[in-house]
């Protein structure tokens, strides 16, 4: 039986690499990144009554980066699996925040960052 090559092929990511949608996806993938180390580095700071609660959004989290990686449409309308953890993840991070200028700041920036996205 004759061996066949594997053939890869970047058109998938045709879509999500051109200048429109590389500002959004380079954006989430960081607050996505950021949220998840800080999310993951308190969990044991936390009762025992929320640790499943958080485990669960970090494994929902998982399955949406896994959604988002092989959906065959990749014109960034796969990224409404991520919102929901993203939003529990960084409201979690704002209570986590002592200073109040800085949770002040970090505030503002996220509710300005929807549109920049716009923009770009």
């Amino acid at each position: 039986m004759p061996v066949q090559n594997a053939v890869v092929s970047y058109d998938v990511f045709a879509n999500t690499l051109n200048g429109a949608h590389f500002f959004t996806l380079g954006t989430l993938s960081i607050c996505t990144i950021f949220f998840v180390i800080i999310y993951a580095l308190h969990i044991s700071n936390r009762p025992n009554v929320y640790k499943p609660l958080m485990k669960l959004v970090v494994g929902y989290v998982l399955i949406a980066s896994i959604i988002i990686t092989i959906s065959p449409n990749k014109d960034t309308s796969e990224l409404i699996f991520i919102i929901a953890p993203l939003a529990i993840m960084g409201a979690t991070y704002l209570q986590l925040i002592g200073f109040k200028l800085i949770k002040e700041i970090h505030l503002w920036f996220f509710a300005c960052l929807p549109f920049l996205f716009f923009l770009f």
